[in-house]
């Protein structure tokens, strides 16, 4: 192999036997090839010029990009999420979660359920976490509990699971058994009208056994998956990282702050970030301000009566 290659301010110009690579400064590839330069490695020189061949090395053989189609073990990987690749490779975004998201859906033992949730995740364009996993929704009630049976608990950090062959794999079966999770606007608009609160769900790619087919790409049914935290507004990244944004089409969330919820207000109140209290309103006192100030006579209930009804009785 002949490799060969010239460096300018905006550019790499590499011609590998006979074959011409133009890298600009701007692509995602620039800084993985200017380190194989300097490494003179020239396997890695080869790989670096290409996304095609970027991709194929860095997921050991994995996926391959072909006419622009991203393939993994040989099979399209259809829609945006196989364009996500590309974008992240171009943008200069690791895509080690992306690769650990393939290793997870091979685990996956129905290709059916593989095959949906790829349609599930083209619609909805739900974030990927550097684990490999995804993002997706749930309402549930103020106690945390579930709507249907009141007994799951979805409080944060809880794992909710099943055995997967307990959960109804035909997609032509819309509501069956299975743990639900959905896509923002199916939980939030389709379900339990306005009551119940929202949480944000991280689900295993291998866990995912059916997407029904007449809710639109809208909910699925797994076998297991994570809440994370309460949420008031669906995700807008691409990607998840420690549960923190690092690329995002909308604005930035504000920090949000630790709920609970109380039994006695039923509701949802922050927790105290320095003592661990629950900020909410049962253990205030009621107290009216004028009550002390009030003389009001044991006898006949009226302010500022001096025992002058005392002698009226007389």
């Amino acid at each position: 192999m002949n490799i060969t290659y010239t460096k300018s301010k905006s550019s790499i110009n590499v011609n590998i036997d006979g074959e011409s690579f133009i890298i600009l400064n701007s692509d995602g590839m620039y800084s993985a090839l200017a380190e194989a330069i300097k490494n003179q490695d020239m396997e890695a020189i080869k790989n670096a010029t290409s996304i095609a061949h970027f991709m194929k090395t860095k997921s050991e053989g994995m996926l391959d990009l072909i006419d622009g189609e991203v393939f993994l073990d040989g099979k399209p990987i259809h829609g945006s999420l196989g364009q996500r690749f590309v974008e992240f490779i171009n943008a200069q975004i690791e895509i080690t979660p992306l690769i650990n998201f393939c290793r997870k859906l091979r685990k996956n033992p129905s290709v059916s359920s593989i095959d949906q949730l790829f349609g599930f995740l083209d619609a909805n364009k739900h974030p990927i976490t550097k684990d490999g996993n995804f993002i997706a929704y749930k309402k549930i009630r103020n106690d945390f509990k579930d709507f249907h049976s009141g007994t799951f608990d979805n409080s944060p950090g809880k794992v909710l699971e099943m055995p997967r062959s307990f959960v109804n794999e035909d997609p032509t079966q819309t509501c069956s058994t299975g743990l639900h999770v959905a896509n923002w606007s199916y939980a939030f608009n389709s379900f339990h009208g306005g009551s119940g609160i929202m949480v944000e769900v991280e689900v295993d790619p291998a866990d995912v056994v059916a997407v029904p087919i007449d809710y639109n790409q809208g909910k699925m049914r797994t076998c297991r998956y994570k809440v994370v935290k309460v949420i008031n507004t669906p995700r807008q990244e691409k990607l998840v990282v420690d549960g923190e944004r690092i690329m995002a089409s909308g604005p930035e969330e504000k920090e949000e702050t630790q709920q609970e919820y109380c039994p006695s207000c039923d509701g949802i109140f922050d927790v105290d970030p320095v003592s661990g209290e629950l900020l909410c309103d049962c253990d205030e006192e009621e107290y009216d301000e004028d009550e002390e100030d009030c003389d009001e006579c044991p006898e006949c209930g009226e302010e500022g009566c001096d025992g002058e009804c005392e002698d009226e009785n007389y």
